[in-house]
């Protein structure tokens, strides 16, 4: 005899039956209790979204694109530039919790390198996952950023400002799209379809750009050597770069440099950007300057309501209304 007979049967008999009618639906009751919890934990872990780390907002940008309203995106905190940030401790919070950090590289970031060793299935560094046709390599590495740097097996001596090539970023996008369609299966079809409409936006669009272009345009300087990834989409190439490491000013040696391409010329523009200071060549040169800032990384576009096509758009646009002759 188990608990519940002998309960029934030291009830009187005019109670039996309105005792058993209750215990059976308090079962019953809680059989579905039980089946509704386990089928909620299931859908759950089947249609989880995504939580996406990003290290610029060009990433952001482009993981939010692919991953819309069924994924979550942090951005790392954009202090300093991204050859030397800080991170704050809810970034390392999130860099613990999250299912994909995106990021350059230790060809750039080095301070995301260290987490490595700990996060590596699930970091995804653009230069270690597109293909090598994609790259744009350097003289040097260490002449090229103008500070020591330590690699595990990373490409060395490239130029790493390989997001704003924008066939890279089709290639790159593809495996982001693959791991955030592991992550939740039930949304790979959304995911590509995102992926798709990304394609479209980017694959012509270089010819756009180079028909926006004027035939004829005036010759530039960059501050910062950031732009051979959008040179090679647009044909556009500087005149001189005012400085390989962002953070230190041209030397003497480069000024001299520059004063004698100034003396060839009459008007030019000069590209600077928002993190670094802007360098005034007018006490250099008669030549007419025209100065015109350009955002690269994207630290003044909202990343959550902008795509990449657009942001794309916004640099090259900028440089083609301060290139024309006229």
């Amino acid at each position: 005899m188990n608990f519940s007979e002998s309960v029934v049967d030291s009830v009187p008999a005019i109670g039996k039956k309105i005792f058993v009618s209750l215990h059976k639906h308090i079962v019953l009751i809680m059989c579905l209790l039980i089946s509704l919890f386990t089928m909620s934990s299931s859908v759950y872990a089947v249609t989880q979204a995504p939580k996406v780390v990003a290290s610029i907002p060009p990433f952001a940008m482009l993981s939010q694109q692919l991953l819309g309203a069924k994924g979550d995106v942090h951005l790392i905190s954009q202090q300093g530039s991204p050859h030397h940030r800080i991170l704050k401790p809810s970034d390392v919070k999130e860099l613990a919790t999250a299912d994909a950090v995106v990021w350059v590289g230790d060809a750039l970031e080095q301070y995301l390198g260290r987490f490595e060793s700990r996060y590596q299935s699930k970091m995804f560094a653009m230069l270690d996952n597109v293909s090598e046709a994609h790259v744009i390599h350097t003289g040097g590495h260490d002449d090229h950023h103008g500070h020591d740097h330590h690699h595990h097996d990373h490409k060395t001596n490239v130029d790493p400002h390989i997001w704003l090539s924008k066939d890279a970023i089709i290639e790159f996008a593809g495996v982001l799209l693959e791991r955030f369609s592991t992550i939740s299966p039930d949304n790979r079809g959304y995911y590509q379809q995102n992926f798709n409409d990304l394609v479209v936006s980017l694959k012509d669009a270089d010819k756009a750009w180079q028909q926006s272009l004027p035939e004829e345009v005036l010759p530039f300087f960059v501050y910062h050597d950031a732009y051979s990834y959008l040179g090679r989409d647009t044909g556009l190439q500087p005149m001189a770069i005012l400085t390989v490491n962002p953070g230190v000013k041209p030397s003497a040696a480069k000024l001299r440099k520059l004063m004698k391409q100034l003396a060839a010329i009459e008007r030019a523009c000069v590209f600077f950007e928002p993190e670094f200071q802007k360098v005034r060549l007018d006490n250099l040169s008669d030549a007419q300057l025209h100065y015109t800032l350009l955002d690269p990384v994207a630290s003044q576009l909202d990343w959550q309501r902008t795509d990449y096509r657009s942001f794309l758009d916004s640099l090259v646009n900028e440089m083609a209304g301060c290139l024309k002759q006229n």
